[in-house]
């Protein structure tokens, strides 16, 4: 009986043991990933300021100086009313992408004809630049914000259009066919389409939002007396570098926030949409 009642102990005791290894080795695999977090954003600044020393150059501030600088503008409010207009209309011609691209998307993969027809044609322009198209969008609508808006638009449907479309095609075709023999209500076959692209439609937005970024401030330096992309042209053409990496720090810091929401919107949606964590 003592046997009997030693082994158990010792049973107890080792898987005791393996809990408490297993505990620690899963805080260390957590405390390595905050570590490697962390790394990955002061690495790049830690660079940056050995560069800007090395180089001993006006052309090359390093980061403390810009991070005094943008301070200054966002004190003073000079960088504000651009930050606005700029994020005002990205934002807008991102929307029209997003409703847009997403409602293709979805009659390409269901509608035959539609794919037919219209599937080689965004296949054959989305290696085109849409760029090269901006100044036939300035000739129909200005130098204005229609046209940035329209070039937004257009340069990031393309992604939400292929991603969506692509997640559509992959659904099981069983379904439909269920829902069909079930005379489901067309409720339950928009909440299967919904269902499988949640997840594709966050990733293309997770893809545009960076391309909007660009997208407003090649437009804005190319031709604009408003906005970001107009500052850093005039910073570039006052010989004032501090200025311009100042506002490409800030586009940074903002592209850096939105796609973290994302990315907590994509985790926030994964359980419904049946899906792994970004």
């Amino acid at each position: 009986m003592a046997d009997v009642l030693d082994r158990a102990r010792s049973t107890a005791a080792d898987e005791a043991a393996l809990e408490r290894l297993e505990r620690s080795r899963r805080l260390s695999d957590g405390t390595i990933r905050r570590i490697r977090r962390v790394a990955a954003v002061v690495l790049p600044f830690v660079v940056w300021d050995l560069l800007a020393a090395v180089a001993a150059s006006r052309l090359l501030p390093g980061p403390l100086a810009v991070a005094q600088t943008l301070g200054r503008l966002l004190t003073d409010g000079t960088i504000w009313f651009h930050a606005q207009l700029t994020f005002q209309r990205g934002l807008l011609g991102l929307t029209i992408a997003v409703v847009g691209g997403v409602t293709l998307g979805i009659l390409l993969a269901r509608v035959r004809w539609m794919d037919a027809a219209l599937e080689p044609l965004v296949a054959a322009t989305y290696p085109v630049p849409k760029l090269a198209l901006y100044p036939l969008l300035i000739l129909v609508l200005g130098f204005g914000a229609a046209s940035k808006v329209a070039m937004v638009a257009l340069e990031c449907a393309y992604p939400i259009v292929l991603t969506v479309y692509a997640a559509v095609q992959s659904i099981d075709k069983h379904y439909f066919w269920l829902l069909r023999n079930v005379e489901a209500r067309p409720r339950a076959r928009f909440t299967v389409i919904a269902r499988a692209t949640t997840p594709a439609m966050v990733a293309s937005l997770r893809m545009a939002t960076p391309i909007m970024l660009v997208i407003m401030v090649v437009t804005e330096i190319l031709g604009e007396s408003r906005g970001l992309g107009y500052l850093i042209r005039r910073a570039s053409t006052d010989f004032d570098p501090m200025t311009a990496m100042a506002v490409i720090l800030l586009l940074a810091v903002i592209g850096f926030v939105l796609d973290r929401l994302i990315v907590l919107a994509a985790n926030r949606t994964s359980r419904w949409a049946g899906e792994v964590r970004l």
